[in-house]
C-alpha cells in the first residue's frame, strides 16, 4: 500500500517519489507493478568514461544507493545530489564518500573511534563543524578542492592524523581545527590564508615544519601552543599581529623574525631562538 505521509516529516506524499518538503526517498515505498517483466532499474551516476568496441566513450556509472549504504544521507533539493549528515556504524573503518554528495554536516564523523582514513571528492562543497571530532585512529584525510574555509574542531583531537591536504581555495581556517592531533608532522598552509586562529595547532606534539604564506597578518593566541617539536619557521613580513603564548612552549624552536615583531615575539616565545631581519 503506497504512502499517504512522510515518515520523516509526516507531510502528505501520495504520489511522489521525493517528499516535497524534507527531501525523503519514498521509492521504497512505492507500489511494485503487476506482472513486470523487466527488472527495475538501479540508481546510478557517471563517474567516467571506458573505451568499449563503439567508436564513442561511453559512462561508467555505479550504483547511487550502494556506495551511500554507510552514511546516513537527506535528497537535496535538486533530487539527485546527496548531504551527509551521519554513519549508520560508528565502528566504520576506511569512508569513501560518492561525488553524488555535495554537503556533510557538522557533527557527521564525530566519535568514530576506528576511522583510519577518509576521501572526500570534489562535489564537496560544505564542511560542517566537529566533521572528525575526537576520531582518534584516523591517520590521512584528503579534503576536496573547493571547499573555503574549514570549520571550528574540524579535526580536534585526531590524535593519530599525520597527512591532511589543505586545499588552495581555503582562505579561512577557524577555531581548534587541528588542536591535539599529536602525530601531525608537517603542514602546508594554503595562499591565501591571512589569519590562523585561537589554539589552531596548539597539541601539535610532533609538528616540526609549517610554511606561512605572504598574504598571513594574525597569528591568534595560543596557535601553536604546546608545538613542542617546531624547528624552524619564517614569519612573513605581513605578520602584524602575535596573540598571546602563540609559541608558547615551543622551546625548539628557532625563528626568523621581521624587525617589527621581535619584541612581540620575545614575549608570545620565550624559550625560543630568534633571528631578526
Amino acid at each position: 500500500m503506497q504512502l499517504k505521509f512522510c515518515p520523516d516529516c509526516g507531510k502528505p506524499c501520495e504520489g511522489l517519489k521525493f517528499c516535497g518538503e524534507c527531501g525523503f526517498d519514498l521509492r521504497p515505498y512505492l507500489p511494485l507493478v503487476q506482472n513486470q517483466t523487466s527488472q527495475p532499474q538501479k540508481q546510478t551516476m557517471s563517474v567516467g568514461t571506458v573505451t568499449t568496441n563503439s567508436s564513442q566513450p561511453q559512462p561508467t556509472t555505479y550504483d547511487v544507493q550502494a556506495a551511500l549504504e554507510p552514511f546516513i544521507t537527506k535528497l537535496n533539493n535538486d533530487y539527485h545530489t546527496y548531504t551527509i549528515i551521519g554513519v549508520k556504524d560508528k565502528n566504520i573503518i576506511h569512508a569513501n564518500i560518492p561525488d553524488c554528495v555535495t554537503a556533510i554536516q557538522s557533527d557527521a564523523f564525530r566519535g568514530c573511534v576506528q576511522l583510519m582514513s577518509v576521501t572526500i571528492p570534489d562535489s564537496v562543497k560544505q564542511l560542517g563543524i566537529s566533521l572528525f571530532y575526537g576520531c582518534r585512529k584516523l591517520e590521512r584525510v584528503r579534503l576536496p578542492e573547493g571547499i573555503p574555509h574549514i570549520h571550528v574542531q574540524t579535526f580536534f583531537y585526531c590524535t593519530n592524523l599525520r597527512q591532511v591536504n589543505i586545499p588552495n581555495s581555503v582562505t579561512e581556517i577557524l577555531l581548534s581545527a587541528f588542536s591535539g592531533c599529536q602525530s601531525l608532522s608537517s603542514v602546508s598552509l594554503p595562499p591565501h590564508l591571512p589569519r590562523i586562529p585561537d589554539s589552531c595547532f596548539s597539541g601539535c606534539k610532533q609538528l616540526t615544519h609549517i610554511s606561512f604564506p605572504e598574504t598571513l597578518h594574525t597569528i591568534d593566541k595560543d596557535a601553536f601552543h604546546g608545538c613542542e617539536s617546531l624547528q624552524n619557521i619564517t614569519i612573513p613580513p605581513s605578520v602584524t599581529t602575535l596573540g598571546d603564548n602563540a609559541f608558547m612552549g615551543c622551546n625548539k624552536l628557532t625563528a626568523r623574525v621581521p624587525i617589527h615583531l621581535v619584541a612581540r615575539f620575545q614575549q608570545v616565545a620565550p624559550k625560543c631562538t630568534i633571528i631578526p631581519y
